[in-house]
């Protein structure tokens, strides 16, 4: 039955190829085709070279600076929600901080594990102990775009990218003096202050920024997880952002930028029978280097950078919750650089080599306060890569062909794990190196000024993080949870077909559909419940089918509707260890969810932007017992210039005040209410 339903999808997508490229034959303008390129956007992140975005054969979106203004989100991860293909874990709103905040591509997901590679001006930022990101270290006000590309994409930037890659690009030095100062208050006493100042100076530019956010929170423990005068408290939030970007142009042809930011995090609250229950802080601190030189057709990017990572979190005794089980310190943090360098071999033809270094360590530190007892557990982990990419223009620029490869090896060294009420205390591990080659073969075919075809096949791969492999055994709640040395990479094929519509020049139609199969998938698994013991294991084989449709329509001047709908069959295929699990969807990733917008923008009177998000049935457990989402909610903006210099705005998050359930122990706060005003002189 599900092979039918499958082929009944895959035959209404064929159908609709075949109408779409009619319907293109009946509304093809006199515009050529150089000149539609011409008019495109440039992305950088699908083939790392500046190219038209009607030219690259994959599956791309962009959120534009207008698109951003336009946004009530107050995370960069909140500005993704809209996006076919992407599931945005954000369960608490304005609170959410570190691991609650998880962002999913095209079915790849589990509890803990994201699958996707995420990129600030081309610089990796997942972290070193997961591989999640904190998403609140980016001020939005400080992006440019934000470019989506989903399908795998290690081939191009190794390890992780396998759901797909998001680049998040800031905004660059202004031409002139510009300082804008923003301020804002809302719902649960909810303050934002952030200001940004920006110049160039003959060849020297610079951007600074900053923002703080304070906020007394609520209570994010669902109903149906409250112990009576326990689990009550609100869980307040302080955030501070600092960033800035210096850049020099040393004449036309060479360039090199400066870019820092630093983060900090506090959240308290939760368990109000703890006194001073601290129940999370976090320090970020980033800065790289990047560097542009041109010759001719030849182009050399040099990027370094580096990063250091803080966190404390206080953890407290179940099932009682009112003393403090321990205190789980952590230092992260990473350094690397890539050489890349792009060269023109004709008219129509790019050659793209490059090789990239990162090296990353976890130290973690558990201060038990309920007994006496120390763990402490953490590893290093190195990466070097080669990577090549051939970018092909033929047929007068129809047809646009792709075909790369990446060769990455890793070395896991210095693992160790530390708890002095075991014997022995100490264990070090034993150092591995391993390595994977990933290509992709990716074609574009422009079958009329309207209609483009796309197809794409390609292999990735995610190698064990430090924390699958060396953390000790960790609690929460009840249960146990234990690392694995023994673990191996992550790997899968993945393959795409894909149409572009246009019609009219009004309205935009892109559907994408898609397989992916997978196999060693790291998932965590329960080896012993009645002690409430959960170990990260290697699980057989996974497969991902799904479907991606992105519109927009213009139907007059003034108003933009826009809508996308993804659907995902994500399910295990083969389990030895547990064969129960198989057939069994993956948790916390909807089958389907949709999204749906209008715009309207007339400076004289008004911009308004409401958006509305369906997100379908989630499993919150391995067996699919328990079904949590199924919720729709809206979104408002309201924006005006009051003068020239000032600037009001209304944002409501969450309109119908839904208080949906995306995770297992949070609740969202419902509707949040934001004012603000900003002064740009």
């Amino acid at each position: 039955m599900r092979e039918r339903k499958w082929g009944g999808l895959i035959a209404a997508f064929a159908v609709f190829c075949f109408m779409g490229a009619n319907a293109a034959r009946a509304e093809q303008t006199k515009q050529t085709k150089q000149d539609v390129i011409k008019l495109g956007q440039l992305v950088v992140t699908a083939t790392r070279t500046e190219t038209p975005i009607e030219s690259v054969p994959a599956s791309v979106t962009v959120i534009t600076r207008k698109d951003i203004k336009e946004s009530t989100a107050q995370s960069a991860d909140e500005l993704l929600e809209n996006v076919a293909g992407v599931f945005v874990r954000h369960p608490v709103g304005i609170g959410a901080a570190g691991t609650n905040n998880i962002v999913y591509m095209r079915g790849l997901g589990g509890k803990t594990e994201a699958r996707v590679l995420v990129l600030k001006d081309g610089v990796p930022i997942n972290d070193s102990q997961t591989q999640s990101v904190e998403w609140n270290e980016i001020n939005i006000d400080d992006i440019e775009r934000i470019e989506i590309v989903r399908g795998p994409g290690s081939a191009l930037y190794g390890s992780n990218a396998m759901g797909g890659v998001i680049n998040i690009i800031t905004r660059k030095p202004e031409k002139r003096f510009k300082t804008t100062i923003k301020g804002g208050y809302g719902t649960l006493n909810t303050w934002k202050a952030a200001f940004s100042n920006s110049d160039t100076i003959g060849r020297f530019g610079y951007r600074i920024s900053g923002q703080r956010l304070e906020s007394d929170g609520y209570c994010e423990t669902p109903n149906d997880k409250k112990e009576p005068g326990i689990n009550t408290a609100d869980v307040s939030t302080r955030r501070d952002n600092y960033s800035a970007k210096l850049t020099y142009d040393f004449d036309p042809t060479s360039s090199i930028y400066f870019s820092g930011s630093h983060h900090h995090n506090r959240r308290g609250g939760k368990y109000n029978l703890i006194p001073d229950f601290n129940l999370f802080t976090e320090d970020i601190d980033r800065g790289s280097l990047h560097f542009k030189k041109k010759w001719g057709k030849t182009e050399m990017l040099v990027t370094l950078f580096g990063s250091d990572h803080d966190t404390s979190y206080d953890c407290a005794q179940y099932p009682t919750y009112n003393t403090l089980k321990y205190i789980s310190t952590t230092n992260m943090g990473d350094f690397g650089g890539s050489l890349q360098v792009s060269t023109g071999l004709g008219e129509n033809h790019i050659l793209t080599v490059g090789t990239d270094c990162k090296q990353g360590k976890l130290d973690k530190h558990y201060d038990y306060k309920t007994t006496v007892r120390e763990v402490r557990s953490g590893g290093k982990q190195q990466y070097l890569s080669f990577f090549l990419q051939d970018e092909m223009n033929l047929l007068n620029d129809d047809l646009v062909i792709s075909l790369g490869g990446r060769y990455d090896w890793w070395k896991n060294f210095d693992g160790y794990s530390y708890d002095d009420t075991l014997t022995p205390k100490e264990t070090r591990y034993k150092a591995r190196t391993d390595g994977s080659f990933n290509p992709k073969f990716a074609v574009l075919y422009h079958l009329t000024d309207s209609t483009s075809l796309r197809g794409s096949v390609g292999k990735a791969f995610r190698s064990p993080t430090l924390n699958n492999l060396y953390r000790s055994e960790w609690s929460y709640g009840f249960w146990t949870y234990k690392g694995n040395a023994d673990l191996g990479p992550e790997k899968l094929w993945s393959y795409e077909l894909g149409i572009d519509q246009k019609l009219a020049d009004k309205f935009t139609i892109k559907t994408t559909c898609y397989q992916t199969d997978a196999k060693n998938f790291i998932y965590i698994t329960t080896t012993d419940a009645a002690n409430g013991i959960r170990e990260y294991t290697n699980i057989g084989k996974v497969r991902i089918r799904g479907i991606e449709i992105e519109t927009d329509y213009r139907p007059v001047r003034g108003w933009f509707l826009y809508g996308s709908y993804s659907y995902n069959d994500s399910r295990i295929r083969e389990f030895k260890q547990d064969t129960a699990l198989e057939g069994k969807y993956l948790p916390w990733i909807p089958k389907w969810e949709a999204s749906a917008g209008a715009t309207y923008n007339n400076p004289e009177i008004i911009t308004a932007r409401l958006t509305g998000h369906y997100v379908g049935t989630i499993y919150d457990d391995d067996m699919n017992e328990k079904e949590i989402g199924k919720y729709f909610t809206m979104d408002l903006k309201l924006s005006r210039k009051i003068t020239k210099n000032i600037k009001a705005s209304l944002d409501i998050t969450d309109l119908n005040n839904k208080h949906y359930q995306n995770s297992t122990y949070y609740v969202s706060p419902g509707r949040i209410i934001m004012g603000n005003l900003s002064f740009t002189f």
